[in-house]
């Protein structure tokens, strides 16, 4: 039963990751745009993609791959331009 919820998550987690990480194309929803007017949220997101890297490599590895996605993303779209 175990295995069966581990792959339905890593199923889900994966299927995130192609959908909005490798399509540039597809916006991203609601509740990731939320993230950048909280940053407190990408730390928290963070700390829980550490933990749950501890019991189950896989999961924990692609939650990590989506925060970084997040970070880049922030770091890359949503700066404001300087006009002088």
């Amino acid at each position: 039963m175990t295995q069966l919820i581990e792959g339905l998550i890593i199923g889900i987690l994966a299927g995130v990751c192609v959908i909005y990480g490798f399509q540039t194309r597809v916006k991203y929803p609601l509740w990731m745009v939320k993230a950048y007017d909280h940053p407190w949220i990408i730390l928290v997101f963070t700390l829980l993609s550490v933990y749950v890297l501890q019991f189950n490599p896989k999961i924990g590895a692609m939650l990590l791959i989506m925060t970084m996605a997040l970070i880049v993303d922030g770091i890359i779209f949503t700066r404001t331009l300087k006009i002088s």
